[in-house]
């Protein structure tokens, strides 16, 4: 039976390490552990690597999620290939990768744990011997310079004659003879391994948005949670408030709603429009209101009679949210970023 292909509204080009972290949380809820992900990322970036044929592999383990990729892939080669597991031992590891590495304490596979240069000096053969080298130290998360024992982890790896085989991403500084992401490459010329992310963990909303969200300064004061207007209203009037309740919750400062109809709600800020309905008479002081503000919503309780004030306002946003009657051909697109619910 053929697999079957993703939906083409599916993206599958590069996704950002935050986008990642979304869909995991929304994959997660959605049922399917974190473990499993690491199982089914670990099993096919071990496929990947027979691939190149190798007698012995040498992985490279951190302490995230990362690590534990590596240290499930050794699990699937020992039966392979002779495998050994040089990991990070300094710090704590995450909860997953100390699962892992409870479970390759049984599996019958070298273990070398590192927490300086002399630590890797030692094993320095085991570099050198190796044919092919995982580089599951660091996963997307990282930033900053490399600090010991790393930098000399990865100029002993880069130095060896081994191929090496990146999981998600190289880490900084790697060689890389072959990158392995999971789910949606990170960066150009990656090899993508499917770990079992339902379809709904990318095209739904779910608790994985709320990662996006940044902590409050403590500093903070009006203004900094930037403004957001919301457009609608006149036939269905409770929506566009309704939205603007929920775009305070979220964390924005200053909330304006645009509409012919008021509600007294002493939290947001009543944009009066003349009339009963949103018309072309409105254009010229949406768009003027829109370009002031962080993000557009539009589209709550319009009725299906205001669309081509939507279109018209949509280029001179900056960022927007279209919705309910805002949803019909041709669909607006706002100049820096759109989204559509």
């Amino acid at each position: 039976m053929p697999a079957k292909r993703s939906p083409e509204f599916v993206d599958t080009g590069l996704i950002t390490p935050a986008r990642m972290r979304v869909v995991d949380a929304n994959a997660i809820a959605l049922g399917v552990t974190e473990l499993q992900l690491m199982e089914s990322a670990g099993r096919g970036l071990a496929e990947q690597v027979l691939t190149f044929g190798p007698t012995r592999v040498l992985i490279l383990s951190g302490k995230g999620n990362n690590g534990g990729d590596g240290m499930v892939a050794a699990r699937h080669l020992r039966r392979h290939a002779e495998t050994e597991v040089c990991y990070l031992d300094a710090g704590p590891r995450s909860i997953a990768c100390e699962h892992q590495l409870r479970a390759l304490k049984h599996a019958h596979v070298g273990m070398h744990p590192f927490a300086s240069r002399d630590d890797l000096e030692a094993i320095r053969p085991l570099f050198e011997k190796a044919e092919v080298i995982v580089d599951a130290l660091l996963g997307t998360g990282v930033s900053g310079s490399l600090k010991e024992p790393l930098k000399t982890c990865v100029a002993m790896a880069t130095a060896s004659p081994a191929k090496i085989v990146a999981a998600d991403i190289p880490t900084p500084g790697m060689r890389a003879d072959r990158i392995c992401a999971f789910h949606r490459p990170k960066i150009e010329g990656s090899t993508v391994i499917d770990i079992g992310i339902p379809v709904e963990a990318e095209c739904f909303t779910g608790p994985g948005e709320l990662t996006l969200i940044p902590p409050r300064s403590r500093k903070a004061h009006k203004g900094h949670g930037g403004e957001v207007l919301i457009v609608g209203g006149g036939p269905y009037q409770g929506a566009p408030w309704l939205a603007g309740l929920g775009a305070l919750r979220a964390g924005a400062d200053i909330v304006r709603i645009a509409s012919p109809v008021f509600e007294p709600v002493p939290d947001l800020i009543y944009e009066r429009l003349e009339g009963k309905a949103i018309g072309a008479e409105h254009t010229e002081r949406l768009i003027a209101l829109g370009e002031k503000a962080d993000v557009v919503v539009c589209g709550n309780g319009l009725g299906t009679e205001s669309h081509s004030v939507v279109t018209a306002i949509a280029p001179h946003c900056k960022k927007a949210v279209f919705d309910a009657d805002a949803l019909r051909l041709p669909l607006p697109v706002a100049a820096g970023g759109t989204i559509y619910t």
